[in-house]
């Protein structure tokens, strides 16, 4: 959307769903840039710098001053003609996958009782709401992937240092990643100036190729994620995608090498604001910070050597798999205020549930990208492709593939 277009009812909507912490006066661009993207508008995360503006990290106190910092993505996508129209709410220190640690909460438009997903909640809304043709965020478990999931946008994650994380607030040196939430998989390409071609998708078969790991689904899905995500393997299969299984049952438990690692470091990170009395931090964030000062360093270099090992079995999957196929939520639809989700008749931790499905993309390095697809009967819901190297161009080429076969068979 052309920053001439942006009418003041599109602002207020934006503003009543509590998604923006900063609207600029004026778009932020560069005077004369004449780029490849000058018709494009955007927003950026409230842990990732812009010139000039101050920076909060969900905590509702000023972290940065304004000054000339800038991350170095954002510079590029300005200099490229990009218009940038704001900063969007995040969860504090974007360490959360509820979109609920942060005041005020964002609202999801797709319904009041929903949850936006974390950490990268305002900037979905605001893409949902049509505000901006893209937004720049972070994504260290899935906080790019989840939140588009929960408002029905697109979220991409990167290979691991395919975009800069400078000027950012971190959270984790292991897993952070900067990422994109967009509408549209035409514009994720543009940003991204991605080839995307099928590349080793096809693995010389007839028909392109992805692997969904069936056993380890099973331990992570709710009943209603099961049936849904059943159905589009089907109709993905009836419209020509070669759908295949794999065994990732190595995989089980990683949740806990995430959850043993991203603390660590976010102690390490932050634990200076657990000292000062400026900075508002909620308590269920200060008992998640203090609690993460409690792992020792031996565990720490366990959960190291785990994620070590495996990087090397993924890395062997890939010869064969390079694109994963899974849904991003355990369950379709989380309301606000969930904290668990039922698997296999027992009750699990929503958070647990859902890293197990997002988290290991982080650990190993690989892009992934989360997407809304229609199966007939059955509704609308998010699925994830997984690359397991510096596919990126080839997971995009796959979610145009997906979404087109989706689309068709409605």
């Amino acid at each position: 959307m052309p920053a001439s277009a942006i009418h003041e009812s599109t602002v207020a909507t934006v503003a009543a769903h509590r998604c923006m912490v900063e609207l600029f006066p004026e778009p932020l661009n560069v005077t004369g840039a004449a780029g490849r993207l000058v018709d494009l508008t955007f927003t950026v995360k409230d842990v990732v710098k812009v010139r000039g503006a101050r920076l909060t990290a969900g905590l509702g106190a000023t972290l940065v001053e304004a000054g000339p910092g800038e991350n170095s993505f954002v510079s590029r996508m300005l200099a490229e003609g990009v218009s940038c129209l704001g900063i969007t709410a995040s969860s504090e220190l974007a360490f959360d996958l509820t979109g609920e640690l942060g005041v005020p909460a964002p609202s999801n438009p797709r319904g009041p009782d929903l949850q936006t997903g974390g950490s990268s909640s305002g900037s979905a809304v605001a893409v949902s709401l049509g505000f901006g043709d893209f937004s720049i965020v972070t994504d260290t478990g899935g906080s790019a992937r989840v939140p588009a999931a929960c408002c029905g946008v697109i979220g991409f994650k990167p290979s691991h240092e395919r975009l800069p994380t400078d000027e950012t607030v971190r959270l984790s040196g292991t897993c952070d990643h900067l990422g994109v939430i967009t509408r549209d998989l035409d514009v994720l390409g543009r940003v991204l100036d991605l080839d995307d071609s099928m590349g080793g998708m096809t693995g010389g078969r007839d028909r392109p190729s992805v692997a969904i790991p069936q056993g380890y689904l099973r331990r992570h899905l709710s009943a209603p994620a099961q049936a849904w995500f059943d159905s589009l393997c089907t109709a993905l299969a009836a419209g020509g995608l070669d759908v295949h299984d794999v065994d990732l049952e190595f995989l089980h438990g990683v949740e806990a090498i995430y959850a043993t690692i991203v603390p660590y470091e976010a102690f390490r990170q932050h634990e200076a604001l657990l000292r000062r009395n400026d900075v508002p931090l909620s308590p269920p964030m200060r008992a998640r910070l203090e609690a993460a000062g409690r792992i020792g360093d031996c565990e720490y270099a366990a959960a190291l050597g785990r994620m070590k090992h495996l990087r090397e079995r993924m890395t062997e999957v890939s010869l064969t798999c390079p694109v994963l196929l899974l849904p991003t939520l355990p369950e379709p639809a989380p309301t606000r205020g969930q904290t668990v989700t039922m698997i296999g008749g027992e009750r699990v931790l929503l958070r647990d549930a859902t890293l197990a499905l997002t988290a290991f993309a982080n650990l190993v390095g690989g892009p992934a990208v989360a997407f809304p697809a229609k199966v007939a009967g059955h509704g609308s819901q998010s699925v994830q492709l997984v690359g397991l190297g510096r596919n990126d161009g080839e997971v995009l080429a796959a979610a145009r593939h997906i979404r087109t076969i989706s689309t068709a068979s409605e």
